[in-house]
């Protein structure tokens, strides 16, 4: 039974249909524990974060502050409706004073918790609250600013591999048939 063809059509099918697809919402920085932001006495620096939906239905995040508020604060709202696929744009001022000695830390945790989202069916939702850290570092000298490049990789993996799966799988189909064909002449 191993060695005929059908059973690696059945095998592709069972391992296409087993893929999990989860929802979610992602944040993304160009500052983290290892990229801290760093700014000078006295300075100040606008900085944001990402907040991408990919869920298939739109969602209201509230975004907050854990730590880092005597330094920190939202230019602009903090609660965001992002549409199904869509993402919003964070935006924080940091205000250093003027008296800090250089090299004082202040850790920085920003809090995003999703507050409502509409679910269709019988799916099950669960609450999504991402925290993100990292320090603001009063330093010497002005830090240059980080390009912001961000990626939605968890889809684009999800379907470089949804896509990979299915041309394995019809190149067993195609081989399957093939090799049926040749036997139903040989006969």
């Amino acid at each position: 039974m191993f060695n005929k063809p059908y059973f690696f059509v059945i095998l592709m099918v069972i391992l296409v249909g087993s893929f999990v697809y989860a929802e979610s919402i992602g944040v993304t920085s160009p500052y983290s524990q290892d990229n801290p932001l760093k700014i000078v006495p006295g300075g100040n620096q606008d900085f944001s974060f990402l907040v991408q939906n990919g869920k298939s239905n739109s969602v209201t995040v509230e975004v907050s502050l854990s730590d880092g508020s005597e330094v920190v604060s939202f230019v602009g709202d903090n609660k965001y409706d992002i549409p199904a696929g869509g993402s919003a744009k964070v935006n924080l001022r940091a205000v250093i004073p003027n008296d800090v000695e250089v090299g004082k830390e202040y850790p920085l945790t920003v809090i995003f918790k999703e507050v409502s989202g509409n679910s269709e069916g019988d799916t099950v939702n669960f609450a999504n609250n991402l925290q993100f850290s990292f320090p603001i570092i009063v330093g010497d000298e002005v830090a240059v600013p980080v390009s912001e490049t961000t990626t939605s990789g968890s889809n684009f993996w999800t379907w470089v591999i949804f896509i990979l799966t299915l041309i394995v799988l019809i190149i067993f189909i195609w081989m399957f048939f093939k090799k049926r064909k040749n036997k139903i002449k040989n006969r």
